[in-house]
């Protein structure tokens, strides 16, 4: 079983992105993060194999965010733009 992270400063999209991971069988979505400050105190207390990451959030972007980790789990870029 894989297990995966929502990072979107919207609750709208959490709230999609997690009924879809709901739906398939194989993952386990181990928490929902509204920033990267957020994503990546989660990323240092488990591991994370999947990063639903929202592009367009304030502050630091999700491209800067997966730009600046070291070890990256896959990651599936999102956005409504």
């Amino acid at each position: 079983m894989a297990s995966c992270l929502i990072v979107d400063d919207e609750p709208l999209s959490r709230d999609v992105l997690r009924k879809y991971i709901a739906e398939v069988q194989d993952l386990k979505l181990l928490g929902e993060c509204r920033n990267a400050s957020e994503a990546s105190h989660e990323l240092n207390k488990a591991h994370v194999d999947i990063l639903f990451l929202d592009i367009n959030m304030p502050g630091l972007s999700g491209i800067s965010f997966a730009r600046s980790l070291k070890v990256s789990p896959l990651i599936i870029f999102t956005t409504a733009y």
